[in-house]
């Protein structure tokens, strides 16, 4: 699955799922992208930035990580 995607899928859905974001990094991380992909990226930032995408937690962890991981997506510092 290409970057266009996935993203295609979390603005459909209006969410950001952890694996979804996970397998974004593994394609960037191997460089197996294309401008579409970039494109796509930007189109994702923009929707986040407008609240029309929220990040899922993931339901593996813990409350306090949990907490701890949308405070740093909100911009906030939290000591745990």
């Amino acid at each position: 699955m290409s970057i266009r995607e996935i993203i295609d899928e979390v603005l459909r859905s209006s969410t950001l799922m952890l694996q979804q974001e996970f397998s974004i990094n593994k394609i960037l991380r191997e460089k197996d992208y294309n401008l579409s992909d970039l494109e796509a990226l930007d189109e994702l930032v923009e929707a986040i930035l407008r609240q029309e995408v929220k990040a899922a937690p993931d339901s593996c962890k813990s409350p306090s990580d949990t907490q701890r991981w949308q405070g740093e997506i909100s911009g906030e510092i939290r000591i745990a």
